[in-house]
């Protein structure tokens, strides 16, 4: 009787286990909400490099900007032309016209006992399909958002080596 019960005792386990590695696996089949993920790159400058920065790259078309809570929003940019140029060899679905906005947050905090910035850029694509179908969102290949926080990188590091020169020049009109 005592071997029959550890042998039951085993198989009730093995099977629990399979039970339980099966549910695992079904669990990521799941719909789950897409998440936007935005590129985000840190900057060792002060704010107001960076702010001034983040809006010589994002260029005249913004619509709102807000220094004090570090945001900035475009208005929507036709981009169709671009896209239908790009996608001519894909496999994608033919769209009538695409549109996106950019959506730019600006951080101040510190790294290393250095001033620092956190900049993030997210894009919203929209494609129109169809004359009736409205406009619906498109997922971002995240290359626009890496391009102007490169941008970004490049204004602030233009601007800091300017600063760097006025400083030296400064200090030598002060020698002499």
């Amino acid at each position: 009787m005592y071997i029959g019960s550890v042998s039951m005792r085993l198989n009730l386990f093995q099977i629990l286990s399979v039970a339980v590695l099966l549910g695992c696996s079904a669990c990521s089949e799941l719909p789950f909400v897409p998440q936007h993920t935005a590129p985000t790159q840190i900057f060792l400058a002060d704010y107001s490099t960076a702010w001034t920065a983040a809006m010589e790259a994002i260029g005249t078309d913004v619509k709102s900007n807000n220094r004090d809570l570090g945001t900035i929003e475009t208005n929507w940019i036709e981009n169709t032309e671009r896209l239908h140029f790009l996608n001519v060899f894909s496999d994608e679905d033919f769209f009538l016209r695409a549109r996106y906005r950019l959506q730019v947050q600006v951080h101040q905090g510190r790294k290393n006992d250095q001033s620092a910035v956190q900049i993030r850029v997210l894009k919203m694509q929209q494609e129109e399909k169809t004359f009736l179908s409205g406009w619906e969102d498109v997922e971002s290949d995240g290359v626009d958002e890496s391009t102007y926080l490169y941008r970004i990188g490049r204004l602030i590091a233009i601007q800091q080596y300017n600063e760097s020169q006025d400083e030296q020049q400064k200090n030598k009109d002060d020698k002499e």
